[in-house]
């Protein structure tokens, strides 16, 4: 009974490294609109490196990341990404604005929004210009030497209270620590 039913994914848009999304949305709903919002390329770049440090994902410094993986830069070819959108769907059922303007005023962007969804303009969202799922402000690279060093503070001294979970943790803790990072 509702008049829309949403769902999120920047992996929609990250072409050629996930390809043929629009067509299968198409497929399985020709009728769906898309919100997209595009950020500053660099800025882009720099939170996507981010999420992928703080997942463990990423250990190279940020110029080599980008340098030797070409999807921190693709990601951000908007025309690029949004061409396949745009050929199934037609440019009727986009909605684009940038996530700087989002950010700036969200009092001026979400009536712009609800007015192209055809849904009261008038209501504003709780969660409005709070920041959701931010990254820490310091880029750095991943350091596998500091992890073991922690680790290992946090083992040890346990260790030595309880000999006979030393001698069983070893393989344990190998196995938490390769599944974490």
């Amino acid at each position: 009974d509702q008049a829309y039913l949403m769902e999120g994914s920047t992996e929609y848009t990250m072409r050629p490294h996930i390809d043929g999304v629009a067509d299968r949305i198409h497929a399985f709903n020709p009728g769906a609109r898309f919100i997209y919002l595009m950020r500053d390329p660099l800025s882009r770049v720099v939170s996507h490196y981010r999420q992928l440090v703080r997942k463990g994902c990423e250990k190279r410094s940020l110029p080599l990341a980008v340098r030797h993986n070409s999807q921190y830069l693709a990601i951000g070819y908007y025309a690029y990404q949004l061409r396949p959108y745009l050929e199934s769907f037609g440019p009727e059922t986009l909605f684009i604005e940038t996530f700087e303007s989002f950010i700036a005023s969200p009092a001026a962007f979400y009536p712009r929004l609800f007015h192209w969804l055809g849904i009261d303009a008038s209501v504003l969202p709780r969660s409005a210009g709070k920041p959701l799922n931010a990254n820490p402000d310091a880029i750095e690279a991943y350091n596998e030497q500091s992890y073991r060093v922690r680790l290992a503070r946090m083992v040890t001294p346990r260790l030595r209270q309880h000999p006979r979970l030393a001698r069983l943790l070893p393989q344990v803790a190998i196995r938490w620590y390769r599944r974490i990072l």
